[in-house]
């Protein structure tokens, strides 16, 4: 009976202590997460979405006038530690640029967004959510950065 009781109070120790050093861990990956999004609170950036040659122009067009830009292909690639002011979704898929435009209004609700609907019929979708667009069919890049005010 006594080597139950005592080997309960040791598996209570180790059991323990685990869960201290889980704790901390985890509360040292919590204060990583919060640095990072200091340092990355510090510059804002102008997202552009698509791998286009229309998305490829408005990157050009803006590094060309030192503007900030982050160009990503699709949207897993999107990095929500980062502030954004202006927002191209430009990508040929409609559902990734709803996507990416709905995520972007979630995290900076001030980032000014336009995007491409490629297929008519989907304006319904993008006007539902409150999404500004233009029909692919009638934007090019130097349209979009006119509309978006940015040169």
């Amino acid at each position: 009976m006594v080597w139950l009781i005592l080997s309960m109070i040791i598996i209570a120790g180790i059991i323990f202590v685990l869960l201290r050093r889980l704790d901390l861990s985890l509360a040292l990956s919590g204060s990583d997460c919060k640095l990072v999004s200091e340092r990355s609170s510090n510059e804002i950036y102008t997202l552009v979405l698509g791998d286009s040659p229309i998305a490829d122009n408005i990157f050009h067009q803006l590094q060309n006038h030192q503007i900030a830009c982050v160009q990503i292909k699709d949207e897993n690639k999107l990095d929500k530690t980062k502030n954004y002011n202006h927002l191209f979704a430009v990508s040929s898929n409609d559902l990734s640029n709803m996507l990416v435009s709905i995520i972007i209004h979630q995290i900076s609700e001030s980032c000014m967004t336009i995007a491409l609907c490629n297929s008519l019929q989907d304006r319904p979708i993008f006007e539902q959510n409150n999404i500004p667009y233009l029909l692919a069919a009638e934007a090019d890049a130097n349209m979009l950065l006119c509309t978006m005010k940015l040169l």
